[in-house]
């Protein structure tokens, strides 16, 4: 059953303790705000975040066979390399 809150000065609510605390809001945590058929929803920042990447996840799998960190480390060592031999380059100079 929803509950009843004011709107305070400068606008603020207070969200009621046994809302924070069966969401695991605690001071500090980011809401995200909107309004939504006119009624104005909070949710967890974090959690929508979270489910926006796994969206985009599933739209965008990885290729099979495709490891992230190994491509990132062999980029790397490209350019370590590449660094390496403009460095070399110019000590020679």
């Amino acid at each position: 059953m929803p509950q009843s809150v004011t709107v305070g000065p400068q606008g603020r609510i207070v969200i009621p303790a046994a809302v924070r605390k069966r969401l695991g809001i605690r001071p500090g945590s980011r809401l995200a705000v909107e309004v939504r058929d006119g009624d104005v929803i909070l949710s967890d920042m974090e959690r929508r975040v979270d489910a926006a990447l796994r969206a985009l996840w599933a739209k965008y799998p990885p290729e099979a066979g495709s490891h992230v960190v190994d491509e990132f480390l062999a980029d790397r060592k490209r350019e370590a390399e590449q660094e390496q031999r403009e460095y070399e380059r110019w000590l020679r100079s």
